[in-house]
């Protein structure tokens, strides 16, 4: 792998780490609104990317190739790696923003006003800094026709309107239901804007022909999804029935639960799914591929 492409892992990973400190940070003031899911789902979901990734793309840049240079597919990756982190960053904002004006009373005359506001400047500056990083490393790949930004904006777009006008949870205590699907929106608020986005952003010409591929095309991914939604809703049928003794002990267990949605929505974008594709040669044979 390029020196210039360790050197971004790098910097990117150290841009975590600075998130997470300023996540603690502000979880500390203990804002009613960011507490609220779904603003509250979409940060821990968002964080799963921004812990996880970071860490994968390290792995990609500084282990050995059997072949010795990395491949472009390979360079791609860790560029969707980086901009997948960004995005995060920016969907936390978004959700926090609005979580914010939906409720100004509640911050805009509390002590901790400033630091609030300093710790998601910090947010938006790690998101410019890793947005200007990304774009740089695309310089580096080979050049593609037109994307098609028309449904990759209508994600984001929906999710924005999910934010605006979705009933907040803990506004209706008694309905375990409404707390789930709340949640359930977070993870899609996350996720699905960035299923949409990556290939478009850093975008690479084996899209081209994936133009009508379902939205989940390996069944490692249906499966994925499967386990996460159901240690996730098993977490929300223990916490309901006061099984306070097994949740202490499968607690580490079902955090694996936002795990596997990561992995079901972003798995192929980020070339966690291997992919095959069938290609004839001269001689007429069928050949297999691993994208």
């Amino acid at each position: 792998m390029p020196i210039r492409f360790k050197r971004d892992a790098v910097v990117v990973f150290g841009l975590a780490a600075v998130l997470v400190f300023a996540k603690h940070n502000l979880a500390r003031h203990r804002m009613t609104p960011l507490q609220q899911d779904p603003c509250d789902a979409v940060g821990v979901f968002a964080f799963t990317i921004v812990i996880l990734v970071p860490l994968i793309s390290m792995v990609r840049v500084f282990r050995p190739y059997r072949k010795g240079l990395a491949s472009a597919a390979q360079r791609l990756h860790v560029i969707r790696s980086h901009q997948a982190v960004v995005l995060a960053v920016l969907i936390t904002l978004v959700a926090d923003s609005v979580a914010l004006a939906r409720h100004p009373l509640m911050w805009i005359s509390a002590r901790s006003h400033n630091k609030l506001l300093t710790w998601l400047g910090i947010f938006a500056a790690v998101a410019f800094a890793g947005q200007l990083l990304t774009l740089t490393a695309q310089r580096t790949l080979p050049r593609v026709g037109p994307t098609r930004w028309k449904l990759a904006a209508l994600a984001p777009a929906l999710a924005i309107l999910l934010l605006v006008f979705c009933p907040e949870w803990p506004s209706d205590n008694s309905s375990t239901t409404v707390h789930i699907l709340t949640v359930v929106l977070g993870a899609l608020v996350v996720f699905a804007p960035m299923r949409f986005l990556l290939p478009v952003l850093v975008p690479r010409k084996s899209d081209e022909g994936r133009r009508g591929a379902a939205p989940f095309g390996a069944g490692s991914e249906w499966g994925a999804l499967l386990v996460g939604v159901l240690m996730g809703a098993f977490g929300f049928w223990a916490d309901t029935h006061k099984w306070a003794g097994a949740l202490r002990y499968v607690r580490p267990v079902l955090a694996i639960a936002p795990l596997s949605v990561a992995y079901a929505f972003l798995g192929e974008p980020l070339g966690l799914v291997p992919r095959v594709k069938l290609n004839k040669g001269t001689d007429g044979q069928i050949s297999r591929a691993c994208l």
